[in-house]
C-alpha cells in the first residue's frame, strides 16, 4: 500500500488566495499526511503573506514563492523540484490547479495504488465533473496532431468537422481506468520517476499545450495515461465572457504554445507551420472580431 507521505501535491496560486485555501483545506482534510506544497507565482495581491500565514502551524503544507511569473510549468516545476528536494522519499507528485475541489477519502492514495499496480500506467487523473456535467472529450484525449490544431483555429472547422482526437471508446482496466494518452492538467497524479525521465513539464510554453507536450513524451517511453472512474473530482471554472481584447490576448498564447508543439513533439515543417501562422492571423483579426460582434448584435 501506498504511504500518503510518498505523496506530494503541488498547487499553483496566482492571485487566487481564498480559492486555494478553500480547497487545500478540503483535500488535505482527506489526505493526511500527504504533502502539499503551494506555489505563489508572484501573484500581484497579498496571495503569498495570507497563505503563509493561513499555514504556518502545519508541517506538511509548505508555502513557497516561485520569485517570478513563468507560467503554469515553469511554476509546477519550481514546486516539484522544491518537494523533491526536501522530501526525497516521494514516489508519486499530484498538480492540483486552486479551483480543485476534491471532498473524496484517502483519494491521493488510491490513485496511486492504482498506478503503483498498473506498470502501464505513468499517469492518472479523477473523472471531472464541471457544472454538474461530464463532458466526454474532457475524460481524456489523443496527442493532439497537426489536423486538430488546424482545426481549432477554424469556426466552421470546427464546428462542421469531427474532432479526431477524441476517443469514440475507451479501452478500460479492471480498476476502471480508461486508457488514453492525454487527460486533464487540473488534477493529476504520475509517478517520481517518470516524471523525472520527461524532464518534468516543458517551460518553453507559458499556458496551453502543457497535457498534450507531457502526454506526448509519455507516449514515447511506451506509457499510457488514464481517468479513474472510481474517482472524481469538481472543477470550479467559471467560463465567464472575455473583451475582444483579452481573448485575443489568450488566443496568442495558445497558439505560440500550439505551434511551439507541433515543431518540437511533431517535428512538423515550416511550411505547415507557415500555414498555422497564417491561420491565426486570420482568426485573431476577422474571425474573432467577427463572432464578438455578432454575439453582440445577439444580445441586443
Amino acid at each position: 500500500m501506498v504511504q500518503a507521505n510518498n505523496i506530494a501535491v503541488i498547487v499553483l496560486n496566482y492571485n487566487t488566495p481564498a480559492l486555494t485555501m478553500k480547497n487545500v483545506d478540503i483535500l488535505y482534510s482527506k489526505n493526511e499526511g500527504v504533502h502539499v506544497i503551494i506555489v505563489d507565482n508572484l501573484s500581484t495581491d497579498d496571495s503569498f503573506d495570507i497563505l503563509s500565514e493561513h499555514y504556518k502551524l502545519n508541517s506538511e503544507i509548505d508555502v513557497v514563492s516561485s520569485g517570478e511569473n513563468g507560467g503554469y510549468s515553469k511554476g509546477n516545476n519550481f514546486g516539484i523540484k522544491y518537494a523533491l528536494g526536501n522530501y526525497p522519499q516521494i514516489e508519486y507528485v499530484a498538480i492540483m490547479n486552486p479551483d480543485v475541489l476534491c471532498a473524496e477519502d484517502n483519494v491521493l492514495i488510491s490513485l496511486a495504488g492504482m498506478l503503483k499496480e498498473d506498470r502501464k500506467l505513468a499517469v492518472l487523473a479523477p473523472l471531472m465533473i464541471q457544472d454538474d456535467h461530464i463532458v466526454p472529450v474532457k475524460v481524456g484525449w489523443k496527442c493532439e496532431n497537426s489536423f486538430r490544431i488546424w482545426q481549432k483555429r477554424c469556426y466552421w472547422a470546427n464546428s462542421l468537422l469531427k474532432n479526431r482526437c477524441s476517443y469514440d471508446k475507451f479501452e478500460i482496466n479492471e480498476d476502471k481506468v480508461l486508457y488514453c494518452e492525454v487527460v486533464q492538467g487540473s488534477f493529476f497524479i504520475i509517478k517520481r520517476a517518470v516524471f523525472e525521465q520527461v524532464g518534468f513539464f516543458d517551460e518553453n510554453v507559458f499556458l496551453y499545450y502543457e497535457e498534450n507536450i507531457l502526454g506526448k513524451k509519455i507516449k514515447a517511453l511506451g506509457y499510457k495515461e488514464g481517468t479513474s472512474l472510481s474517482c472524481t473530482y469538481i472543477h470550479e471554472h467559471h467560463f465567464e465572457p472575455l473583451s475582444l481584447s483579452k481573448e485575443k490576448r489568450l488566443k496568442r498564447r495558445e497558439y505560440a504554445s500550439a505551434e511551439y508543439y507541433c515543431k518540437e513533439c511533431l517535428k512538423s515543417n515550416n511550411f505547415l507551420v507557415f500555414v498555422l501562422k497564417l491561420q491565426a492571423f486570420i482568426n485573431l483579426n476577422i474571425e474573432l472580431p467577427l463572432v464578438c460582434m455578432l454575439k453582440c448584435i445577439n444580445k441586443r
